[in-house]
């Protein structure tokens, strides 16, 4: 814990805190010890209850200890890799805030963006095939769900031409295979 406190991981009354539960489960050993050497000496029946009761409180003041112990250590909720580290070390971080983010690999997805005159073929429970450039490779992926992006600045104006305009809508999709080192922010390019 005073590690903890000299990197500025914990605060100054933590660390006191930890230090007199230590002290006192110190103590509480100490005296336990003491009326245990006496009961088994064959002290009377009130010296071996208090002895009992001594070595009851040492207990609790361990655990005490034990659960100071158990907030400096940190288990994520997910199975997956850690991307970004918020704080610096030795900045203090308030209670809830974010203090990594973890990519979960095994959750690979993309994203396309796609004119609705390019859409032809491409619903949801479709297989097609994407080409990625980090491994000169072209993998299938699946599409898992399609919505229209709504936003004008994703149309395309035809109007001009006496048509309509253009609706961009977003594909979601998963490779059907697992390539091993497919990351996120990789680039993915359709292929018809």
């Amino acid at each position: 814990m005073n590690r903890l406190f000299e990197e500025g991981v914990i605060s100054e009354q933590k660390r006191d805190e930890a230090f007199a539960a230590y002290e006192t489960t110190q103590s509480a050993v100490k005296v336990a010890k003491s009326q245990w050497e006496l009961a088994k000496s064959g002290a009377r029946d009130e010296a071996k209850r208090a002895a009992k009761n001594q070595a009851k409180a040492a207990r609790s003041a361990v655990e005490v200890v034990r659960s100071f112990l158990k907030e400096t250590v940190q288990v994520a909720t997910a199975d997956g890799e850690v991307s970004t580290i918020y704080p610096k070390v030795g900045e203090l971080v308030g209670l809830g805030s974010p203090i990594m983010s973890i990519a979960m690999n095994d959750e690979v997805w993309g994203t396309f963006n796609i004119r609705e005159d390019q859409l032809e073929g491409l619903k949801v429970g479709a297989v097609f095939k994407a080409f990625v450039p980090a491994f000169n490779k072209t993998i299938e992926m699946k599409v898992t769900s399609l919505k229209d992006e709504g936003a004008y600045a994703v149309w395309k104006a035809t109007k001009a031409n006496g048509q309509y305009d253009l609706k961009t809508f977003e594909l979601k999709a998963r490779p059907v295979t697992k390539l091993d080192g497919l990351r996120p922010g990789m680039s993915l390019i359709i292929k018809k």
